[in-house]
């Protein structure tokens, strides 16, 4: 039997490839059994969930500007250079500008508020902790924002605002009339107040029948071969 050139060609390489190329030849034991025990746990320290190591590779800037309504007169709202600004939300009577900030270390974001022409800048909250997306109720008197300060999970809290200043913060989430399952992921985000000042509105994943990545559910380690050529 005669065979073109090309098919013996075709066949040639591929058996030198599958000879060569280690990866094609790569067996793993990824069972769940096998996982478990390569990556044994460890008890927290005291008084915490427990520590993840991670490399987070941060943005080097990120700017807020602002423009009249019609898209005109775009300008930079802060004179900085190298920070990391988001989530500006206007004050109900448009003379501040309440935003996020990690210009205190990538991570580590805090409130600010600020007048739209760039003056005035203000901490509002600045601690250890995650806090975000603050935002004004219609008179001023009280904020909403999200912060990790109880028990590192993402909760919305309200506290009184005095110039700027704020007092009184408590947490409206993860309460007995709104908390989650045991088994559910518990996170509260994006607090919204209403026109009269009497409901705050919110996002929340609670009681979301999460599963993890890992092999037959059983946690949430991800693997995944990735065959890369032999060329």
């Amino acid at each position: 039997m005669h065979l073109p050139t090309t098919f013996i060609f075709g066949l040639t390489a591929s058996l030198a490839l599958a000879t060569e190329c280690p990866y094609l030849k790569q067996e793993r034991d990824v069972s769940a059994a096998s996982i478990t025990h390569q990556h044994v746990s460890h008890a927290p320290a005291e008084g915490k969930k427990g520590v993840m190591l991670m490399n987070r590779i941060a943005p080097s800037q990120s700017t807020l500007y602002i423009t009249n309504a019609d898209g005109t007169n775009e300008r930079q709202l802060l004179n900085t250079t190298r920070t990391f600004d988001y989530h500006a939300s206007f004050s109900p009577d448009g003379q501040w500008i309440t935003f996020t900030s990690e210009r205190e270390g990538d991570g580590n974001s805090d409130l600010y508020r600020v007048h739209p022409d760039g003056t005035g800048l203000k901490k509002v909250l600045a601690t250890s902790s995650v806090e975000d997306g603050l935002v004004l109720s219609l008179d001023g008197s009280k904020a909403a924002y999200v912060s990790i300060a109880n028990g590192y999970v993402a909760n919305v809290w309200v506290m009184d605002m005095n110039n700027g200043t704020y007092s009184n913060a408590k947490i409206l989430t993860n309460m007995d009339s709104v908390k989650e399952v045991s088994w559910s992921p518990d996170s509260y985000f994006a607090p919204a107040w209403s026109p009269d000042g009497e409901w705050i509105a919110f996002s929340s994943d609670r009681n979301t029948n999460w599963i993890g990545h890992g092999i037959n559910n059983t946690g949430w380690e991800h693997t995944q071969d990735i065959l890369y050529p032999c060329m």
